[in-house]
C-alpha cells in the first residue's frame, strides 16, 4: 500500500511543475468542451471466500458524458462527469443458497480532473503522460421477488489514477492512439437498506484493490474547431471482502452481515463531439 502511495505522489510531483513556467514561456491556452454518450457491457460478481460464484449482475449500461478541457503548450488540464443509468439482469441466491432470479436498477456517477503532460520528441512517438482524481457512486436497486425483499446498496469512493497515450496511427484528419490507466481505489464505502426488513445498519468499509483500463481512441477532424472521438475501451477492478457488522431487528441483534469480494469486469464504446472555442 505504501509503495503504491509513492508511486503515485511521484507521478504528481511530476506534473506539479508551477503554471508560471507556462507564463513564461507566454504560451497561450486553447479551451475546449465535450458531450457523448456510452454503451457498456457490465459483468459484476460477487465471490465467496473460496473463490466459488455468489451472484452477478449483467447487462448493457448506457450513459452520458460531459468535459472541459485546457490545452496550454505542454500541459493538458480537463474535469470530466458522466452518468450510467440501466436494469440488469441478477442472477444470486438467496441466504439460505435457495437460485434467486431478479432485476437490478444501476445508476452510477462519476466525476474527475485530471492533468496531463504532453512530450514531444524526436526518437518516438509524441506521448501524454497524466494523473488524476476523482469521486464514482454506484447505487444497486435490487427488486424483490416473491417472498423474497430486495435491497439497496451504495457504493462510494474515491479514486487516483496514472495513465499515458501515445498515437500509432496519423494519416490526414484521423489518428489511432493507445491509451493505458492504472487505478487505486481509496476510501470506499458501502451503505446497505435492507427495506424494513432490518434496522438500517452502519456503512461497511469496503478493502479495495487496483484497477485498469485499456483504451483505442479514434479521433477524426472535422474543422479547425470540431471533431468527434471514438473511444472501445476495456476496464476491471476488484474489491476485497469487508468486516462484519451486527444486523438487528427493531433493534436486536440477530446476526451480522458482511460485503463478499468482488471483480466488476467493463467492456463499452464512448462516442464524442468535441468543439473548441
Amino acid at each position: 500500500m505504501r509503495l503504491l502511495h509513492t508511486v503515485f505522489l511521484a507521478g504528481m510531483i511530476i506534473f506539479t511543475v508551477p503554471v508560471s513556467l507556462a507564463a513564461e514561456a507566454e504560451a497561450s491556452c486553447a479551451f475546449s468542451s465535450a458531450a457523448g454518450v456510452k454503451l457498456e457491457s457490465f459483468n459484476y460478481r460477487e465471490l465467496s471466500e473460496s473463490g466459488a460464484l455468489i451472484d452477478k449482475e449483467t447487462g448493457l449500461l448506457p450513459g452520458l458524458q460531459l468535459g472541459l478541457a485546457a490545452d496550454c503548450a505542454q500541459w493538458q488540464y480537463s474535469i470530466s462527469a458522466g452518468r450510467q443509468r440501466a436494469r440488469l439482469e441478477y442472477d444470486g441466491q438467496t441466504n439460505s443458497g435457495r437460485k434467486l432470479l431478479s432485476r437490478t436498477m444501476e445508476n452510477t456517477h462519476e466525476v474527475s480532473a485530471q492533468l496531463g503532460r504532453h512530450f514531444s520528441t524526436g526518437l518516438v512517438n509524441n506521448f501524454d503522460i497524466y494523473a488524476g482524481v476523482g469521486h464514482w457512486q454506484w447505487r444497486r436497486e435490487i427488486a424483490s421477488v416473491g417472498s423474497v425483499s430486495g435491497l439497496d446498496e451504495t457504493y462510494r469512493w474515491r479514486f487516483y489514477y496514472l495513465g499515458g497515450n501515445s498515437a500509432f496511427f496519423q494519416q490526414g484528419a484521423n489518428q489511432i492512439m493507445l491509451d493505458i490507466r492504472w487505478l487505486r481505489i481509496s476510501r470506499a464505502r458501502l451503505s446497505v437498506d435492507f427495506l424494513g426488513v432490518f434496522d438500517k445498519p452502519g456503512d461497511l468499509d469496503l478493502p479495495a484493490r487496483n484497477g485498469w483500463r485499456v483504451v483505442i481512441p479514434w479521433q477524426h477532424t472535422l474543422s479547425p474547431v470540431n471533431s468527434i472521438r471514438v473511444e472501445p475501451y476495456a476496464q476491471g477492478w476488484k474489491i476485497r471482502r469487508s468486516g462484519g457488522q451486527p444486523l438487528s431487528r427493531s433493534g436486536v441483534v440477530v446476526g451480522d452481515f458482511f460485503e463478499p469480494a468482488s471483480q466488476t469486469r467493463a467492456y463499452g464504446i464512448n462516442a464524442t463531439w468535441s468543439h473548441l472555442f
